[in-house]
């Protein structure tokens, strides 16, 4: 069956203006580890064992197209796959038909949606509890994705794990190192590079909206030449009162791109995020990473593999199987 956005999008991108505003170059920066070995074939594994996780725990995989998928899958540690038992999620709903009101905007999240900055901070964790001879708890850990002031704390509950304290400071200076290196090495997710040039093209004004903060936001868009572009940024920058899955962040960016929730479309990868954005009465469309792939994103509008997979353009006619 046929699953639509609003008409209001398919008149945006078939009738909708051009606007004075440029995107900087695309550039892709590459790198090693400060001893000087590869750093990323860790990731890549950790990405290998999610997608085949994928296939193994949803019946709804369809490989290249956009689709639904079942709801609290297995959990990837090591080098293992462990299932879990888990009940078949609920198909989301199709898109909610509203006035003909042009759509004028996109709004994007950061972390795991634009930039896969999500695999190496799990990674990273992963790597700090195997050296003390623990594995990082996945369930807790999925309630940190998109947010910040969740109750679990990953440092507090290796202390209890391994009975003493740490040092606390050393393994955090050397954790956020590895972190960076890793983080250093991530592009674009495919299909981001397209949609911002769709946008710039079609007039729409363009925000990310992040628990994270504006430095960190500022410095990996600017490295992959896609600071310039944005007409805003929106991060709770510490502020747990602000952060997702609350929708103060979203509110704040509508605001400060003069638009009504009806005239934009979230772009979210995380259950924080998809809950944050309709709160705050957007359309939601999910597109998750190797971490929250596995994760309940029921409440979205639509789930797609990737951006690649619908162009922008295409958006409006997009079909699944799994809406309708």
């Amino acid at each position: 069956m046929c699953a639509r956005l609003p008409a209001q999008v398919q008149q945006v991108l078939e009738a909708c203006g051009r606007d004075e505003r440029r995107l900087a170059p695309f550039a892709l920066e590459q790198g090693v580890g400060r001893d000087g070995r590869p750093v990323r074939e860790p990731l890549d594994a950790l990405r290998a064992g999610a997608r085949a996780l994928r296939r193994a725990t949803d019946s709804s995989w369809r490989a290249g197209g956009e689709h639904l998928r079942g709801g609290h899958a297995a959990l990837v540690q090591d080098d293992r796959i462990r299932e879990r038992s888990r009940p078949r999620r609920r198909r989301a709903q199709p898109f909610r038909k509203t006035d003909s009101v042009a759509i004028r905007g996109l709004l994007f999240d950061f972390d795991g949606l634009l930039v896969d900055t999500e695999t190496p901070a799990r990674l990273v964790w992963e790597e700090l509890y195997r050296a003390h001879g623990h594995e990082l708890p996945q369930d807790q850990w999925a309630t940190l994705v998109g947010t910040i002031g969740a109750p679990f704390d990953p440092f507090g509950h290796l202390e209890e794990l391994v009975g003493r304290r740490l040092d606390e400071q050393a393994l955090t200076t050397r954790r956020r190192a590895r972190e960076d290196e890793l983080t250093e090495l991530e592009e674009l997710r495919p299909g981001v590079e397209d949609y911002f040039a769709d946008a710039e093209r079609l007039g729409l004004r363009t925000a990310v909206v992040s628990s994270s903060d504006d430095d960190w936001i500022a410095r990996h868009l600017g490295r992959l030449g896609h600071l310039e572009g944005l007409d805003a940024i929106v991060a709770a920058n510490g502020d747990t009162e602000r952060a997702k899955p609350r929708p103060d962040l979203y509110l704040e960016a509508l605001d400060r791109l003069g638009l009504r929730p009806n005239e934009a479309i979230a772009f979210e990868d995380s259950p924080n995020g998809v809950t944050a954005a309709k709160a705050a009465g957007l359309i939601c469309v999910a597109v998750p990473n190797p971490i929250t792939a596995t994760l309940a994103l029921d409440d979205a509008d639509l789930v797609l593999e990737s951006l690649a997979d619908v162009p922008l353009p295409e958006l409006p006619r997009t079909r699944s199987s799994g809406l309708g």
